[in-house]
């Protein structure tokens, strides 16, 4: 079993300003995701397929006391992340969907 220096170590590191250390991306380039927003589970996974749906690259971070016990509020809430040159375009859609426009 391989310990903090395995492969997944620098996906768990967290950087200054809710940005992630990065994780491996095609072509061995370093995705660098930043927090969105924090939603509900049941929303923030809405919010992942439109987002997805859009060629926006999206993961979810959510807290293991609150997956535990249902508490999905607060610092409990899910976090939506995205890749950090797809922020524009994830904020342009939830505002978007915020207004009430369609597609």
């Amino acid at each position: 079993m391989q310990g903090t220096t395995g492969p997944w170590r620098a996906s768990t590191r967290r950087a200054a300003g809710g940005a992630d250390a990065g994780t491996p991306g095609q072509n061995g380039c370093v995705i660098t995701y930043v927090d969105l927003t924090a939603q509900p589970h049941l929303l923030a996974q809405v919010i992942k397929g439109a987002l997805e749906a859009e060629g926006v690259r999206v993961r979810l971070l959510r807290d293991g006391l609150g997956a535990v016990y249902g508490l999905d509020s607060g610092s409990f809430a899910t976090r939506i992340q995205v890749a950090e040159e797809d922020l524009p375009a994830a904020r342009a859609l939830l505002e978007e969907v915020a207004r009430g426009e369609d597609r």
